[in-house]
């Protein structure tokens, strides 16, 4: 089940109320189909102060995917570009919770509805950060009686008991409705060309012997940098001429992006255009979530979505030559 999958199930979910007083998670019961409208209700007048930063990523985010968009929850988005860009409503900043980089920014939104969205969607492509938020949250007592009755729902709709569930189950369970990759092992990855920050083009193709190894990441994303360390340590030891690494950026700050590739000097090439995940290399590699690696094997099939996978076609490699 994709994350957009459930997207859409949990926007139903949304559509409940309350009226049993509950002091936390655990005491509430789920929602009933005959309290949609006064739910409906609540959450449609539901009004999300953000900040110049937030709402500057927002309006991006919006322009990338269809700036003629009919969909009325758009329409709060245009109203941002002539105000003062203080605020959002809820159902129309969950209309975009499959970007992303919307989760990364808004995953300790002080809004419960809107930190609960931004993290489920995270835990679900590996993030245990994610899912520790999640548990913290399922044990809250200080959420108000829709937060509590909106979240129990949602998760009971999905398979999870947040009176029971620990993190490390949490994070199989939602790993186990998404796939991690648009791919599967051993396909043929169609052919694509790009240019480099360096403005010397890159064709797949031309890279057949090799293994390509494909990094994407924004500098505001936690996961990736918390992570960059052990990928740079891992990149510098691949054998010359063996991997070629192409690093995708999913910013949409140029000046971000371009300090903290300086200041990271990895030995690769840079890939970066300011459209997110409305690039055409992420949309070639149908990538929704952060940080995610595709490894392409020297004949230009599928080989997986993780480093692990080429330091094992490496030492097979090296197994091969030494007998």
């Amino acid at each position: 089940m994709k994350i957009r999958g459930f997207l859409l199930a949990l926007c139903v979910l949304v559509c409940f109320a309350l009226t049993i007083q509950a002091d936390c998670v655990q005491k509430v019961t789920h929602i009933s189909e005959a309290e949609v409208p006064e739910v409906e209700r609540s959450l449609n007048a539901r009004i999300l102060k953000i900040s110049t930063k937030q709402a500057e990523l927002i309006l991006a985010e919006m322009r990338v995917r269809d700036p003629e968009s009919k969909n009325i929850l758009f329409s709060p988005f245009r109203a941002l570009e002539i105000a003062q860009r203080e605020s959002v409503t809820y159902n129309a900043l969950t209309e975009l919770m499959d970007s992303a980089l919307i989760c990364h920014e808004f995953r300790n939104q002080s809004d419960v509805l809107v930190r609960f969205q931004a993290n489920i969607r995270l835990a679900a492509k590996g993030d245990k950060d994610a899912a520790d938020q999640l548990c913290k949250l399922f044990g809250d007592d200080s959420l108000s009686t829709l937060d509590a009755r909106f979240v129990r729902t949602a998760c009971l709709q999905i398979g999870i008991n947040p009176d029971e569930t620990t993190s490390e189950e949490l994070l199989n369970h939602l790993k186990s409705l998404t796939r991690s990759s648009g791919f599967k092992k051993g396909e043929l990855i169609e052919d694509f060309e790009i240019v480099d920050t360096d403005g010397n083009a890159f064709k797949l193709s031309e890279h057949k012997g090799k293994i390509v190894l494909l990094h994407f990441w924004a500098t505001n994303c936690g996961p990736c940098m918390a992570r960059m360390p052990e990928v740079k340590k891992r990149i510098d030891g691949f054998p010359a001429g063996r991997v070629v690494v192409l690093f995708v950026s999913l910013d949409f700050d140029a000046d971000a992006f371009a300090k903290t590739k300086r200041e990271l000097d990895i030995k690769c090439r840079h890939v970066f255009d300011g459209r997110s995940v409305g690039g055409s290399i992420p949309k070639h590699f149908k990538v929704d979530h952060m940080p995610q690696d595709i490894v392409i094997d020297s004949t230009g099939h599928f080989l997986g979505d993780s480093l692990d996978f080429i330091d094992s076609l490496l030492s097979e490699e090296e197994g091969k030559t030494k007998r």
